[in-house]
């Protein structure tokens, strides 16, 4: 079929925005709230934490306990950005291993993850459902 024998069948370019009332904007909003939630309570975890522990990881060392360096909290940091930026739940905690690493957590009914920064670069996300198991992964 010849492209242009189309031509008169397609409309112009629209040139207005035409309002349906489908959804208001409050609850386009309130749709775009868990979202910003989200990326907002992991922001808050950077900045509450990962930042006052970047200023002194040796303030975190107890006996026997290995306090993350200054370059996996900086990977840690960039770890939840990009996590805010996918719109990942945001954690509930965060917390140094104890050998060099950091995780942020999750839990929320029966559902517990682990988003593990390990002292030597790597990320592992586990997933834990009703205590069990579920899934361990490595990510790049």
């Amino acid at each position: 079929m010849n492209p242009s024998a189309l031509d008169d069948t397609l409309s112009g370019p629209a040139r207005l925005a035409v309002s349906t009332g489908a959804a208001s904007q409050a609850e386009l909003q309130s749709y775009d709230d868990p979202v910003r939630e989200d990326r907002e309570g992991w922001l808050r975890m950077v900045d509450r934490f990962l930042v006052e522990w970047g200023r002194d990881p040796q303030a975190l060392a107890d006996a026997g306990v290995e306090p993350p360096s200054g370059e996996i909290i900086v990977l840690a940091a960039k770890w939840a950005e990009r996590a805010a930026k996918f719109g990942w739940a945001a954690p509930t905690r965060v917390v140094p291993t104890g050998d060099g690493g950091i995780a942020f957590e999750l839990r929320s009914g029966d559902l517990f993850q682990s988003l593990e920064i390990l002292a030597d670069g790597r990320a592992l996300l586990t997933t834990y459902i009703d205590c069990r198991l579920d899934s361990r992964y490595r990510l790049a």
